[in-house]
């Protein structure tokens, strides 16, 4: 299953050439990923402690002001101390941007990825998703 949310972009957004820049779409990634997390846990909870240790994006078409957007988002693998999340921005009913990142479960005191609590891991699976071309 994925998770979705609406973007309504803004004009602070845009570039010179009318587009949506490129660092608003990593927050729109980042906006989703936050969204999914939370719904997994709980509202009630604080965010766990995952830095993002990897992100790859692929812009696969032009993203515009005006018109509404969709961010999905998965979970693609569960690992020892990490997650690998999926996610695709959607507009006008095509896929405008594609991303994979690797969040690690981190211990701030020790510096050091932590594995990922049983809870977690669980909550996260509720995500799960594929994420093959079909499903896109």
């Amino acid at each position: 299953m994925r998770y979705e949310i609406s973007i309504r972009p803004r004009v602070s957004e845009t570039d010179m050439l009318g587009h949506i820049n490129n660092v608003a779409v990593m927050g729109w990634f980042e906006e989703g990923r936050s969204y999914m997390v939370r719904e997994a846990l709980g509202k009630q909870r604080r965010l766990p402690p995952f830095v993002l240790a990897r992100m790859e994006t692929d812009f696969k078409d032009q993203l515009f002001f005006g018109e509404e957007a969709r961010v999905h988002t998965g979970v693609e693998r569960l690992g020892n101390s990490s997650v690998i999340v999926r996610q695709s921005i959607e507009q006008r009913g095509r896929i405008c941007a594609e991303a994979r990142c690797v969040l690690v479960h981190f211990d701030h005191e020790t510096q050091r990825p932590s594995p990922l609590p049983e809870e977690f891991r669980e909550a996260l699976s509720r995500f799960h998703d594929t994420w093959n071309e079909a499903a896109s």
